[in-house]
C-alpha cells in the first residue's frame, strides 16, 4: 500500500510557499516596521519639546519649597479648620450622643449587659411549683393502654422506652 503525500493547506494570496502559517506577508512586515520607526521619532520629538517646559515648572516648585522651608512661621500662621465637638462630630444636634469609642469590642458594655441577668433564676417560685406539681400529677396519672390495643409500632416504642428506663 502506498500512502498519498500529505498536502498542506495553501496560505492564500500573499503568503510564500514554505513560510510559517502565522508569519506576516513581506509588505505587512515592512509597513509595521515603518509605523514603529515613525512612532519612535514622534516620541523623541515630543520629549525634546516638553522637557524645557517641565524643567521650568519644576524649578518654580523647587523655589517655592525652598522659600517655605526657610520661613516655617509662614506655614504655622495658616488658619486651621475648626475642630467639631466630640458630642456632635458633624455639627448636627440630635437627642442621642455620638459613639466615640475607639475600641472594636466594648467588653465593659457586654459585661454590663450580662449583669442585668444576675437576678434571673430557673428554679420556679412557690406559685409556679404548685402549678407544675399539678400538671405532673396529671401526666403520670394517665391510664396505661393494654398491649392488645397497641399497633406494632406502639409495642416497639413501649419496649424501647422500657429498655431505656433500666
Amino acid at each position: 500500500l502506498q500512502r498519498a503525500p500529505q498536502q498542506r493547506p495553501s496560505g492564500g494570496a500573499g503568503i510564500r510557499e514554505g513560510a510559517a502559517p502565522c508569519s506576516l506577508p513581506p509588505m505587512a512586515g515592512q509597513l509595521f516596521g515603518q509605523i514603529l520607526v515613525e512612532a519612535k521619532a514622534d516620541i523623541v520629538r515630543y520629549r525634546a519639546a516638553a522637557l524645557p517646559a517641565m524643567q521650568s515648572a519644576l524649578s518654580g516648585v523647587r523655589a517655592r519649597a525652598a522659600a517655605a522651608s526657610q520661613q516655617p512661621t509662614a506655614l504655622l500662621a495658616a488658619p486651621t479648620a475648626p475642630v467639631p465637638a466630640l458630642a456632635h462630630p458633624w455639627g448636627v444636634q440630635w437627642p442621642g450622643k455620638a459613639d466615640v469609642r475607639t475600641c472594636a469590642v466594648d467588653f465593659k458594655a457586654i459585661a454590663g449587659a450580662f449583669k442585668m441577668w444576675q437576678g434571673f433564676t430557673i428554679v420556679p417560685d412557690d406559685e409556679m411549683s404548685r402549678e407544675l406539681a399539678v400538671v405532673m400529677e396529671g401526666a403520670s396519672a394517665a391510664p396505661e393502654v393494654p398491649d392488645s390495643q397497641l399497633t406494632e409500632e406502639g409495642l416497639l416504642h413501649r419496649r424501647i422506652f422500657a429498655a431505656m428506663r433500666r
